[in-house]
Order: structure tokens, then C-alpha cells, then sequence
């Protein structure tokens, strides 16, 4: 867990993806990334960043992904590992009330 000198009320995950989410306008893109990396090491890649920021909120805080990607791989399920992993649960963690598919989390509680 981070000193309390570097914990926060809001950390933001932007996390890197493929850019699914622009090919319109950056059509290219869809020739840059290869079907390895877009559905295994990016999204291994972003449950990491993911569990390493969330050391770095706040009790009462919050914790938000965010991609520019469209793909199920690099969202709900990085988000899905994220909610099994001991790092969330440890945490105390809970999603957002707005969104019963756990598009944000916080921490509403001191862990003792």
C-alpha cells in the first residue's frame, strides 16, 4: 500500500489499449496491432496498471478505468479479473451504484 502522502481522493486508470474505440478516425491503427497483443498482453498489461493505482486511493475514495478501446477484453473483462483479484478484495473495493456491470469503484470504508 502507498505512504499516505501519496494517496488520493480520485485516481484515473487511462489505461494504454488498441484504440478500437478511434479506427474511424485513425483507420490505420487496425493494421498496428497484431490479435496477440490486442486480447493478451493488453489487457494483462491493464489489470496490472489497474491493481498497482488502486494502492493509491483513498479510503472513501475512487478508483476509475477508462479506455478508448470497444473490445469486451480490454473492458469488462480487465474489470472482471480486477473484482477477482485479492488486491480488490482487499481493498474493499465496491462498484459504483449507478452500474451493476462495475463500470467504477470506491472505497467507502477504512480496512482494518
Amino acid at each position: 500500500s502507498a505512504s499516505d502522502n501519496y494517496m488520493f481522493d480520485v485516481v484515473l486508470v487511462d489505461a494504454p489499449c488498441s484504440s478500437s474505440g478511434v479506427l474511424r478516425r485513425r483507420p490505420s491503427q487496425r493494421w498496428l496491432m497484431s490479435k496477440e497483443e490486442t486480447l493478451q498482453y493488453l489487457p494483462d498489461l491493464q489489470l496490472d496498471i489497474i491493481q498497482k493505482a488502486a494502492s493509491f486511493v483513498k479510503n472513501n475514495g475512487t478508483l476509475v478505468y477508462a479506455t478508448c478501446s470497444l473490445l469486451e477484453e480490454e473492458n469488462e473483462e480487465v474489470i472482471r479479473s480486477f473484482e477477482k483479484s485479492q488486491v480488490y478484495i482487499d481493498g474493499g473495493f465496491v462498484p459504483w451504484p449507478f452500474s451493476a456491470e462495475g463500470d467504477g469503484f470506491s472505497r467507502p470504508h477504512e480496512i482494518t
